[in-house]
């Protein structure tokens, strides 16, 4: 099996994450743990990151409620 993985700039370019965002979910166990690369520089499995992004709960539009279409 092969993993693509993503390091800090990956995950800022496609999924819009900060680095210390992502600690601070990691810390709290609310995103993937990393894998090491190489000695300090921690990578993410994509097909993790894409999972944790499509069970993210659907917020829905703050002034839906008032849209009369």
């Amino acid at each position: 099996m092969t993993y693509r993985l993503l390091n800090y700039r990956d995950l800022k370019n496609e999924f819009g994450l900060e680095r210390k965002r992502v600690w601070a979910m990691v810390r709290k166990g609310r995103f993937p743990a990393s894998v090491e690369i190489s000695p300090g520089r921690p990578g993410w499995r994509r097909d993790d990151i894409e999972q944790w992004f499509a069970d993210l709960p659907a917020v829905p539009y703050a002034g839906a409620d008032k849209c009369t279409d």
